[in-house]
């Protein structure tokens, strides 16, 4: 490795980590409540790790799920607004009714069409045509009537002693149309191909999809997995082609992972696989390596690490205010150095040219011999002739 590549390395290793909380116990209070300890705790670990920005996501995977599905809540706004519309059509309201069904039948057409859903959408269409012959327009009465007997195929006849007459007659006029009506062509495609189709509430096909409806008013929807149900509200007429593309947008973020902690509590299986493939869903939805799977192991509020990478759930362990060694496993070790490269072999430096033993024996004798003259000079031994009388002394 090149010491460029060595010095890439190491900072990649020091970069800080963005860990998702996942709180999947069975009780979401208690878990709700571990997953902020959690929160708070790996707020204090920056720079090393930090948490999902607090926002609608991060909120989706760590508090209590909400008490009702989108559908059931969606369907309790549409009643609320039904209601609205009954009082005001006692109250000869006829522009508040007329507002009210409008934003019923807008909500009923954002979530996937079942038998609920369906009764209602005739609901306000009935209650539309009790408007519509209340303003003395028979035609959009009878079209209004109609398609309450497209969704509701086993609508009984009017009691006359609940109804006037006109409202008795639009009925049954709208009931003698409706299988005489000249089909109309229908082409639908959308983002993708394979999408589910409904039509008045009951699944026709998928996209691309050809096929023909009667004319008059009808309920188009597509709905497919992780896409916002798109529903509209077509006017077919006679012989009149309907070409349609339909463009889908996915599911929010935290709509996403609501329903993927509602499929983790409904779903069967052994604990640990379920908690490791929900830290797998949660990883990909936040676009993290690491996730904090909040449980309930032994009846206590504990957490793993789920790794993306390896995909696997280490073990639980309680969360108590003491999380440092599960910290530890959401911490890389230090990325190798240079040196940590080298062979432990090959780590203890060279010895210097003056140390070796050779030199220093040769530089110890030279020294020596050194020591020696200076001593033979100091004691007066010199050479011939250096007398003070010039004789040669004994």
């Amino acid at each position: 490795m090149t010491l460029a590549a060595a010095l890439l390395s190491q900072a990649a290793g020091a970069a800080p980590r963005r860990v998702a909380i996942l709180n999947a116990a069975s009780d979401g209070r208690a878990g709700a409540r571990a997953a902020g300890a959690l929160r708070r705790a790996l707020a204090r670990q920056q720079p090393d790790l930090f948490p999902l920005a607090a926002g609608d996501l991060s909120r989706a995977l760590e508090e209590s799920l909400p008490a009702k599905l989108e559908a059931d809540r969606v369907l309790d706004h549409a009643r609320a607004q039904l209601d609205t519309a009954h009082r005001a059509i006692a109250q000869f309201e006829q522009s508040s009714a007329r507002r009210a069904l409008g934003q019923a039948e807008a909500l009923l057409l954002t979530v996937e069409p079942n038998e609920r859903v369906v009764k209602l959408l005739a609901e306000v269409n009935f209650q539309a045509g009790l408007v519509h012959l209340h303003e003395q327009n028979l035609g959009l009465a009878v079209d209004a009537f109609r398609q309450v007997l497209r969704l509701d195929h086993r609508r009984e006849p009017l009691d006359p002693a609940r109804y006037p007459p006109e409202v008795i007659q639009a009925f049954e006029a709208a009931r003698r149309e409706n299988g005489k009506l000249v089909p109309t062509p229908l082409e639908v495609s959308a983002t993708f191909d394979g999408v589910p189709v409904y039509l008045d509430g009951v699944k026709i096909g998928i996209t691309p999809l050809r096929t023909a409806v009667a004319a008059g008013p009808h309920y188009l929807l597509l709905a497919a997995g992780e896409f916002l149900p798109m529903g509209q509200k077509l006017d077919a007429v006679p012989r009149q082609r309907i070409s349609l593309v339909v463009e889908l947008e996915r599911l929010p973020l935290a709509r996403r992972a609501t329903e993927m902690r509602r499929r983790l509590a409904a779903a069967p299986g052994e604990m640990r696989d379920r908690m490791r493939r929900a830290g797998r869903e949660a990883a990909l939805l936040a676009g993290v390596d690491s996730v904090l799977v909040v449980g309930d192991a032994a009846g206590t509020p504990s957490a793993a690490v789920y790794e993306r990478n390896a995909d696997r759930l280490s073990l639980f362990r309680p969360v108590d205010g003491h999380v440092d060694g599960l910290f530890g496993l959401l911490v890389p070790a230090p990325t190798p150095g240079l040196m940590d490269l080298v062979p432990i072999e090959e780590r203890t430096p060279p010895t210097p040219w003056y140390a070796k033993s050779w030199v220093v024996a040769s530089l110890s004798a030279s020294l020596g011999a050194t020591i020696l003259g200076l001593v033979v000079l100091g004691l007066g031994l010199g050479p011939p002739g250096d007398g003070i009388d010039g004789r040669v002394g004994f």
